[in-house]
């Protein structure tokens, strides 16, 4: 429902991206209506070992790793039920000592949208 893309930066693997290493990625994005959400991130490990990730929001923190070393997504269902449209600030930042985390795209998804055909 919102998305968010990387348009600066470098091209890593053929994709723009914000590296995590020089600072965390912050990002405004809009809930348009209430219920439960989903985060998905378009992120890479160029390291050989797992990274851990952290996504604040609204005085809640949510933590979890990155154990692939290609471009994946990862998806992250948000605690927070959201009462009514409201702008969020989100941010990501890389635990690990030596940050190795790309991301190129940011989406976030209702979980309460049905699909019909």
């Amino acid at each position: 429902e919102t998305k968010y893309s990387v348009e600066t930066g470098n091209k890593i693997r053929g994709l723009a991206a914000h590296d995590l290493k020089s600072n965390p990625l912050k990002m405004d994005l809009d809930i348009k209506k209430s219920g439960h959400y989903q985060i998905l991130l378009l992120i890479l490990n160029s390291s050989l070992k797992p990274q851990a990730v952290q996504l604040k929001y609204e005085g809640i923190i949510q933590k979890f790793q990155i154990n692939w070393n290609e471009w994946g997504w990862a998806s992250l269902t948000l605690q927070k039920e959201f009462k009514h449209p409201q702008n969020v600030n989100f941010e990501i930042v890389c635990l690990d000592p030596d940050p190795q985390l790309k991301i190129s795209k940011v989406y976030l998804v209702n979980l309460d949208t049905g699909i019909t055909d």
